[in-house]
């Protein structure tokens, strides 16, 4: 996906580590952000700040009962797992990795 897109998944199941119940939608959105390296301490001719700019995902759950999805910040790094109806009505997944 290319920055600036955002992609939507009727889902048939999703994982984090274990199954995360009634997870029905997803959606994923492709960004850049600019933050700040501030340039190395030892280096007097270096730039007080240096924009640095980033790919930033945003992955938004939605689901029919939502504790499962409220407990995902407070859990440890692990891969996302989408499992969705793709093209032809076909199973496919769309993995994220250690979010």
């Amino acid at each position: 996906m290319a920055t600036g897109q955002s992609t939507a998944f009727w889902l048939r199941s999703a994982t984090h580590g274990a199954a995360i119940n009634k997870a029905r939608r997803a959606a994923i959105t492709v960004g850049t952000v600019v933050g700040e390296d501030p340039g190395a301490a030892d280096q007097p001719l270096s730039p007080a700040a240096i924009a640095v700019g980033k790919v930033r995902v945003d992955v938004q759950l939605f689901g029919t009962d939502p504790s499962d999805i409220r407990a995902l910040p407070a859990a440890a790094a692990a891969d996302l797992v989408l499992g969705y109806v793709g093209d032809s009505a076909g199973n496919e997944t769309h993995t994220l990795k250690s979010v």
